[in-house]
This record gives C-alpha cells, sequence and structure tokens, in this order.
C-alpha cells in the first residue's frame, strides 16, 4: 500500500465520487497519462518507424504483465489483462545475457 502523507492523499476530481481506491487511482492516471487520440493506422506505423512503443500497446502489456493490476481490479487470472502467459515487448531478446553477449563501448 502506498504510504503517502494526509496532505498529498487528495482524490482525483474526476474520481470524487468514485469507489476506487489509491493503487486503482494510480494505474488509471498511468493509463491516461498515455491515453492518445491516434488514428489505429498510425499505432501501426509507427511500429516501424518509432523507438517507443504506441499508447495502446504501452498500456496494454504494462497491464497484462504488471500482477499487481491485475490484482488491484480484482481481474481474473485467464483475462486479457491478467492472461496466464505474460507478453513481452521484445521476444526476439529473450535468451540473451545482457552481461556476457552485449558489450558497452566506453564514452569517447
Amino acid at each position: 500500500m502506498l504510504n503517502l502523507p494526509a496532505e498529498a492523499k487528495i482524490p482525483l476530481p474526476w474520481l470524487s465520487n468514485s469507489e476506487s481506491n489509491e493503487i486503482q487511482q494510480f494505474f488509471l492516471a498511468y493509463a491516461q497519462m498515455h491515453c492518445t487520440k491516434k488514428p489505429l493506422t498510425t499505432s501501426f506505423r509507427s511500429l516501424y518507424e518509432d523507438e517507443h512503443l504506441p499508447s495502446r500497446l504501452r498500456i496494454a502489456i504494462t497491464a497484462a504483465n504488471n500482477e499487481a493490476l491485475g490484482e488491484a481490479w480484482q481481474c481474473e487470472t485467464g483475462t486479457k489483462v491478467r492472461p496466464e502467459e505474460k507478453t513481452y515487448n521484445f521476444p526476439h531478446l529473450d535468451g540473451i545475457d545482457f552481461g556476457r553477449d552485449i558489450q558497452v563501448l566506453p564514452p569517447n
């Protein structure tokens, strides 16, 4: 549980009548931070042209990989939000030992 001082526990104005707790509000704020109105075609194009995942995927993958989110919202195991098998952003990196296989070059 978050251990915040009382003055820091200000309810979100749009959730003032809500029954949500602090942890649920944290995940809502995270999702809203990445929320966009981009068309789906732009999201697909950005998979190839952008270094970051599209916001839709960023939110969905974070939700699916975060057990605390599933617990906070009491999602059943086996659903999209709480799948039995986790999703990975970069599956082609599985099996790489970053300590052994990747060499970091010293700064110039």
